[in-house]
Formats: C-alpha cells, structure tokens, sequence
C-alpha cells in the first residue's frame, strides 16, 4: 500500500508541475516581449532527480545512483538597443548521490541574442569551475529559452540550460581528470534596470 502511495504522489507532483509549467508558457506567450536596451539581472533555479547505473560499479561497490540535484545560477548583463546581450553568471550546484553530498561553483562570461518574439540564446564560456574533489573546470553552457514580462521590469520564463565541463584536476586522486555534461529544464526570473 506504501508503493501505491509514493507513486500516487509522484504523479500528483508531475501533474502539477506540468500545469504549471502550461500556465508560465502561456503567460510567457500572451505578454508583450520586446527587450528593452539596458541592465538584466537574472536568478535560473533547478531542482530535481535523477536514476543512473554506473558500469563498472564504483569502487565501493555503488552501482546504481539515486541523485537529488539543486542548481542556482545568477546572471548579470546587458542588452543592447539592437538585442545583443552580453553578461556574466555565477552558478552553484548541489548533488545527494545515495547519501554522499557532492558540491560545485564556477563562472562564466558569455554573449546572447534576445528576440522580440520572447526567444532568447545564449552562449558561455565556463571557467574556475569545482565539484566535489575536482577543480580546474573549464567549459561551455548553451541556453535556449522563453520570456516574458511579469511587469514593466520583472521578467520570467523556462531555460533549456546544456553544460559540458572538463574538469583536469582530483585532490583525492592525482591525475584522474573527468568530463560532466548534462541538460537541464531552469526556471528564470529576472529585473530590467
């Protein structure tokens, strides 16, 4: 009856979600978009799980990995009369993998095209990245998204966020280097100074 419940609240949760989602797209889409010519200053948050196998099973034996990831990325930046946009960000991360907490940081500085429509691309090049015992981290982050304004200076909207990161250094293991890439649905909301 326990399994039945869980997976009940599982499907309550992603049905709400999802309505949720519907009604930020929709709001997104009935706004005007416009880009107005000056500072943005924007909060991109994450959270969720993921199941994975690791083959071979890791050292300790670990070959199934249940994870929680929090991600939270701010960006500052500024976009010109002709849409062009140019910025910066700061993003932290935060894995639970099967009871082990794994934490990163980095930065970035990137360059973006935001379109009247509402669409908006940008590009970063990823730098001083950590996570858990890796440094060294450098890389790119793509985004792909809708906006909208919420009022005349607030904005909010969904990021397809894809982040690919060569990290070269382990302080637990001397010359074990690592690549991280993953794709990640962000929830945006941002202030036009």
């Amino acid at each position: 009856m326990k399994a039945y419940k869980n997976f009940r609240q599982k499907i309550v949760t992603r049905a709400r979600l999802n309505v949720f989602f519907a009604f930020v797209l929709l709001f997104c889409f009935e706004k005007t978009h416009g880009t107005t010519e000056g500072l943005l200053s924007e909060v991109q948050i994450y959270h969720g799980r993921s199941q994975s196998v690791a083959v071979p099973a890791a050292q300790d034996g670990v070959s199934d990995l249940d994870s929680t990831i929090n991600t939270f990325q701010f960006n500052l930046g500024y976009i010109a009369a002709n849409s062009f946009y140019v910025g910066g960000l700061v993003s932290t991360r935060s894995d639970v993998n099967s009871g082990r907490r794994e934490e990163g940081t980095g930065f970035g500085a990137g360059l973006g095209y935001f379109f009247q429509s509402g669409v908006r691309a940008r590009a970063f090049y990823r730098f001083s990245e950590t996570y858990g015992s890796f440094s060294n981290g450098t890389g790119a982050t793509a985004d792909l998204g809708i906006w909208g304004r919420f009022f005349q200076n607030v904005s909010i909207g969904l990021v397809i966020s894809h982040s690919t990161i060569s990290f070269s250094r382990n302080s637990t293991t001397p010359g074990t280097s690592w690549t991280s890439s993953s794709t990640q649905p962000m929830l945006t909301m941002g202030y036009h100074f």
